[in-house]
């Protein structure tokens, strides 16, 4: 206690030197006309206080009026200026004489005048208490930061937000205009919720704004059009996640722009477009972005699947932002393999999990979630309330869905342990006799225990791909 009421009488005291004393010797000029404003100040404090004054002032910078030291600062407003200042010489912080525009002028000044101190309060104070005003005010706010280097808890606050929601800049009118840094900063987080082949439109878009010159129909570009655009995207280009952009954009939106690609990204590409499973042999692919490692849902799917797991109603459902499970992939059938050796020795005994397959000819994503371990019983069923199937429809539209609850627990899972996951007697099998997945006529859909058919055909049908995931909560 004896310790504070000193620094609050300490602080009483400088302040009083700051407008009471007679020996100021730093006269500085402050704001434009014709907002100007003279301050006095003792050169002693401000270079105790800031390594920008002991430069400013010193022998070799410092300039005279007779015996006073003269400052000029003419890019700061005087309303800002009293504010640092009296900091400076008090370390209290008065801002409830400043609107959220006039805090971010503070903000710069701070950063300029290297007042490293006052720059983390008022950051730590428009995130504390101006939270809303940020968010309501993004593109001021991304704008100003990402022009001084200092302001790395801002800086984090807008690469956060974007990666929570990415329109909020990708999709705003003057997303052409950010800086180079920031948008490279974006394309190297791995949270950034966007799908990645709309991440390469963006950049594409994003290269053409910063050169005027380019025609707006491409097709009618020259070869020293394309060269153009790859060195305003020689940094961005490495960063795009290919491996996880399907093939059908792979063929219309980036074999346009081939020539701007470096020549072994491209051939690891095409590698991976063309031979599923393979190994990039450039290793230049970056791994997806995230901890959804899929080649057949995205985040929009594994928010809905959570969702179905706490049994929210669809007014509530999660979003990509609050989802509260973690989806760690297992097994992918075109990596792995399809036989159910493979899924019992990679998916036995890893908790609850999510089974998701791609059925050939119609692309429609059909999958079941079992919260039992599998492998959990040699053989025979297992009774749970909690399992469910579903249907994802063509994985785009996600207005044709179908979830379907268990009815019977006592027959919602069957263990075979030479067999793939079995929902029900029949509502959802995979590995019909031991047959690998992508066999024909090897997986089956008729509705027993389920309250649901999730798949219209009655036939039997075999997997373009399967992919099972770990589910974990977050927390």
């Amino acid at each position: 206690m004896a310790v504070e009421g000193f620094l609050h009488s300490l602080s009483h005291d400088f302040s009083r030197l700051l407008s009471d004393a007679d020996d100021h010797n730093v006269k500085i000029k402050v704001g434009e006309e014709p907002n100007t404003q003279i301050f006095w100040a003792h050169s002693v404090v401000l270079r105790a206080r800031s390594k920008y004054f002991r430069a400013a002032l010193s022998k070799d910078w410092g300039r005279f009026e007779g015996d006073k030291l003269i400052l000029i600062k003419s890019n700061i407003s005087p309303k800002i200026f009293q504010v640092a200042l009296s900091f400076i010489y008090t370390g209290i912080l008065l801002l409830d004489c400043l609107n959220e525009e006039e805090i971010l002028e503070l903000l710069i000044a701070a950063d300029e005048m290297a007042l490293g101190e006052l720059l983390s309060h008022v950051e730590c104070h428009l995130l504390n208490n101006r939270f809303k005003w940020l968010k309501n005010n993004f593109v001021l706010v991304h704008h100003t930061v990402f022009k001084h280097h200092n302001l790395t808890k801002l800086q984090e606050f807008c690469l956060q937000r974007i990666s929570d929601d990415p329109n909020c800049l990708f999709s705003s009118e003057d997303f052409g205009s950010i800086d180079l840094k920031l948008l490279i900063s974006l394309l190297e987080r791995d949270n950034l919720l966007l799908e990645e082949i709309d991440i390469w439109k963006h950049v594409i878009k994003w290269g053409i704004a910063q050169n005027s010159s380019l025609p707006d129909d491409f097709s009618k570009w020259s070869a020293d059009d394309f060269l153009t655009l790859k060195a305003s995207l020689h940094d961005c280009i490495p960063l795009i996640r290919f491996e996880h952009i399907k093939p059908a954009d792979f063929y219309l939106h980036l074999r346009p722009f081939q020539q701007i690609i470096p020549v072994e990204i491209f051939e690891d590409i095409l590698r991976c477009k063309l031979m599923p499973g393979s190994i990039p042999k450039n290793g230049s692919l970056l791994p997806s972005r995230g901890e959804l490692q899929s080649t057949i849902i995205n985040v929009a799917h594994v928010s809905l699947i959570s969702s179905w797991i706490d049994r929210r109603e669809p007014l509530n459902y999660y979003t990509p932002v609050d989802s509260p499970y973690k989806f760690i992939t297992l097994v992918r059938g075109t990596r792995d393999g399809f036989n159910p050796r493979t899924f019992r020795e990679r998916c036995n005994d890893q908790g609850s999990t999510v089974v998701i397959l791609k059925i050939h000819g119609t692309g429609q994503l059909i999958g079941g979630y079992n919260p039992i371990p599998w492998g959990c019983v040699d053989q025979g069923w297992i009774s749970t309330k909690q399992s469910f199937l579903f249907s994802l429809g063509d994985g785009v539209n996600l207005a044709n869905l179908t979830h379907s609850r268990v009815q019977k627990a006592e027959c919602a899972i069957h263990e075979n342990p030479y067999r793939g996951p079995k929902f029900g007697y029949s509502d959802f099998v995979m590995g019909l006799s031991g047959h690998a997945f992508n066999e024909p006529d090897s997986c089956l859909c008729q509705r027993r225990q389920y309250d649901k058919n999730i798949v219209e055909i009655e036939d039997l049908f075999h997997a373009d791909e399967y992919e099972v995931f770990q589910v974990i909560s977050k927390n």
